[in-house]
């Protein structure tokens, strides 16, 4: 039996280090880590088995993406337990994390993989690099306007811009920018039911519905990445106008306002 590339090897090692960190900053006990870490193991080790040759790009671009689950987690779940008196307790945003983050796997899985494109990847790809670089209007011809120009807001870009200071691989920032974006509107989907009135079961259930949403998964494999983070802004802006009772907080009037407006700001 021969052992794969040292690379290899160590990118999984590091993999399965930043997924034990991630576990046990979410508090959940040594068997569930252990199974968790015994499924990925075993998981890394079919990949292996089945494309040799692009498991190391597909590997390292996991491992990226578990060190961002771990960022994201790390800064995010302290503010999340904010919303605990009203979500159902700490146990329960902490929860919602995680399966937001089995959300976030799912479409890190597909959208990371080295022989994934979306249709508009090109596009998209070209617009990041221009925004970068300064340019930040954009008139591109579109068969949706009938062959005429559509002008597209650079603000998708400009959100996925500062990864570029960290990700050399602008494929896998766009695709793992969207990816990250769709799966965390999962958790405000969630969140969104119980500020509605559900109960704890209702705002499960609507997180599982959106994290196995098939249209959310088209417009990934489609590349509509403009859609994707204008959504994404959506239920924030919900949340924030329901965040008291009436007449609401100028706080809150501003938060719904900015979330409002980079979300019209992302496409035409």
């Amino acid at each position: 039996m021969r052992l794969p590339p040292l690379p290899t090897l160590l990118a999984q090692i590091a993999l399965l280090g930043v997924v034990l960190l991630l576990l046990v900053r979410l508090g959940w006990g040594w068997r569930v880590a252990a199974a968790a870490l015994t499924l990925i193991a075993c998981t890394l080790a079919g990949l292996l088995a089945a494309d040799l040759f692009s498991a190391y790009p597909f590997v390292v671009r996991l491992l990226g993406a578990a060190a961002v689950l771990l960022f994201v987690t790390l800064l995010g779940l302290p503010l999340a337990l904010r919303f605990s008196s009203w979500a159902g307790g700490a146990g329960e945003i902490t929860l919602l994390w995680s399966l937001m983050l089995l959300a976030c796997v799912v479409r890190f899985a597909g959208t990371l993989n080295p022989t994934f494109g979306g249709q508009d990847q090109f596009l998209h790809l070209k617009l990041l690099r221009e925004v970068t670089e300064g340019q930040l209007i954009h008139a591109v011809v579109a068969s949706e306007f009938g062959g005429g120009l559509a002008l597209y807001p650079p603000t998708t870009y400009l959100a996925l811009a500062p990864g570029r200071l960290l990700i050399f691989d602008p494929v896998a920032l766009l695709q793992g920018g969207l990816a990250l974006f769709d799966g965390i509107q999962a958790l405000l989907v969630a969140l969104l039911a119980r500020r509605l009135g559900g109960n704890r079961q209702a705002g499960r259930m609507a997180l599982l519905l959106y994290a196995g949403s098939q249209t959310a998964f088209t417009a990934m494999s489609y590349g509509f990445s403009a859609q994707i983070f204008g959504q994404c802004l959506v239920a924030p802006v919900a949340l924030a106008l329901m965040a008291d009772e009436p007449p609401l907080s100028r706080r809150a009037w501003l938060a719904a306002a900015l979330f409002l407006l980079l979300a019209v700001a992302s496409h035409v």
